[in-house]
């Protein structure tokens, strides 16, 4: 799969939704975009499903997917009304009802241009071979039982196993999922997540996640495109993005954390705020070099006075069940600690962390120069 391979796109008077991107090629792997912004977010979607505007774009984008050309479409306008046949079988078995069908090309208005190949829309199938196909789908996202039910009757999550459903029943190579859980409530959000990796790791196909949720992505997927104004701010793995974020901008957007200004002063040290803090062997910046320095809340030890690396006063705490939430000063700086103790406000306490927790990161070039 060739992921973000020299593609600008622009709607709106040229204005670019994508550009620079980085290139990686690897097969079946699931693919995640987070973005700030929402419309920048569903304008990549429109990227990847306006197959004939853009076919050239999506050739490189996903050269294994074999888009057929316009015009090859329009000569076989025929072999639609077999895949409509194929989705009446699909209304046969009640797991979708009828209304939902009888506006057909307006819930698929770019039908004739979707991301098909010629030879799988030239594809028939048999009432047999249909039936075969629903129920093994049926069972496969956990729908036994709801066969006969109204889609009106379904609660939110199970709505979206039968749009998952109707998504995989042609096989796609790809399936496009634009915030599918964040319309139901927590607890079912958290059991379709599970359920989507499980599927996912099942089915082996690549998996284009979109979603507002930092959590969902660091959970869901294998890697993780950072978006920010139509640049690529980050690609790489859940935990490289979240513990080794490319700038402070990433380490803030994928969560809280607590980000200093340092010099370097070699592999092993770094000095913030008059106080040294220990590294782990971190290399590929300049000896007094300006850094940032960023340490996650959930990376702190809370020890007794004397006993840490840094002491500081706790301005606010804040219980929010499995612990709490510390607001602390350090010198003229704010930092968050998370506590499994209770640390009542304006106590003094001191913070250890493994040295392995640290991360550095270059500062922004207009930073370099204030």
């Amino acid at each position: 799969l060739n992921v973000f391979e020299n593609i600008a796109f622009g709607l709106k008077k040229q204005k670019k939704i994508l550009e620079d991107p980085p290139q990686h090629k690897k097969e079946k792997m699931e693919k995640l975009l987070l973005k700030a912004k929402f419309k920048s977010r569903s304008n990549l979607e429109k990227l990847s499903l306006e197959t004939t505007k853009y076919t050239n774009l999506l050739k490189k984008w996903v050269n294994h997917l074999g888009i057929t050309e316009e015009k090859q479409l329009r000569k076989n306008r025929s072999l639609y009304k077999k895949l409509i046949i194929f989705y009446l079988g699909i209304i046969r078995s009640k797991l979708l009802d009828l209304e939902y069908w009888k506006s057909w090309w307006e819930y698929f208005p770019i039908l004739k241009e979707q991301e098909l190949s010629y030879k799988y829309l030239a594809r028939a199938f048999s009432s047999a071979e249909i039936t075969d196909k629903v129920n093994k789908l049926i069972s496969l996202v956990g729908l036994t039982g709801y066969e006969k039910s109204a889609i009106d009757t379904l609660s939110g999550g199970t709505k979206q196993k039968v749009a998952l459903a109707r998504a995989l029943i042609m096989e796609p190579q790809i399936v496009l999922l634009d915030e599918p859980l964040s319309a139901i409530d927590k607890d079912m959000r958290e059991k379709m997540q599970i359920e989507l990796k499980k599927l996912h790791q099942r089915l082996k196909l690549t998996f284009l996640l979109i979603t507002h949720d930092q959590k969902e992505a660091l959970l869901l997927s294998d890697k993780i495109v950072v978006l920010r104004k139509g640049k690529v701010e980050q690609f790489g793995t859940p935990s490289d993005v979240y513990d080794a974020p490319s700038n402070e901008w990433v380490a803030n957007f994928m969560g809280k954390s607590n980000i200093f200004e340092g010099i370097y002063l070699s592999p092993k040290e770094v000095e913030v705020n008059n106080s040294i803090f220990q590294l782990n062997n971190i290399t590929g910046f300049r000896e007094n070099e300006r850094v940032k320095v960023m340490i996650r809340p959930e990376d702190y030890d809370v020890v007794p006075r004397g006993q840490g690396f840094i002491s500081v006063t706790v301005i606010d705490s804040i219980y929010k069940g499995q612990l709490w939430e510390l607001k602390c000063q350090f010198c003229d700086s704010i930092l968050f600690v998370e506590s499994f103790n209770e640390v009542k406000k304006g106590e003094e306490i001191d913070l250890l962390w493994d040295p392995i927790d640290v991360h550095l990161m270059k500062l922004e070039r207009d930073e370099r120069w204030s």
